[in-house]
């Protein structure tokens, strides 16, 4: 009777963790989603504002390897701006 009591006691557990376990499920699923949505809107907005779509590509560049004067010529910031982009760029890595 005890082992048969345990045995109770155990599918009961197991019962709450597998209903735990799908519940955690779902809620990962819904933050993935989300995520997901909030890249897909970052992605929309960043295309909607040409100065930042120039600055993506600036820093597109710079993290694909060009130096100060690329940047400078191919996205048309000054100087002060493409050295800022490689510092802060370069400061991540």
């Amino acid at each position: 009777m005890a082992l048969k009591g345990q045995l109770d006691s155990l599918r009961k557990q197991m019962m709450e963790l597998h209903t735990g376990a799908i519940g955690m499920g779902q809620r990962l699923q819904g933050v993935e989603a989300h995520a997901q949505q909030l890249g897909d809107r970052q992605q929309e907005l960043t295309l909607q504002d040409p100065d930042r779509r120039l600055y993506s590509r600036a820093a597109k560049m710079v993290e694909l390897g060009a130096d100060l004067d690329e940047v400078m010529n191919e996205c048309e910031l000054p100087k002060a701006e493409a050295e800022l982009l490689i510092s802060l760029r370069k400061g991540r890595s």
